[in-house]
């Protein structure tokens, strides 16, 4: 049980940290008045809640 704990939540911070990579490329894309970037955004949110769902089966 605690190994499966420890292995969601190093799952959870690697996915934070790729978070935090992923919002450094939207701040980018936002600076150069990309409005593509939004439309990023909402992909990157729909690949993140899809990669958390197939986390918990």
């Amino acid at each position: 049980m605690r190994a499966g704990a420890a292995t969601a939540a190093s799952a959870l911070i690697r996915g934070m940290l790729r978070l935090i990579s992923w919002a450094r490329l939207i701040r980018r894309a936002a600076r150069c008045g990309n409005l593509g970037g939004l439309q990023f955004l909402l992909f990157l949110i729909s690949v993140l809640v899809t990669e958390i769902q197939q986390r918990r089966v």
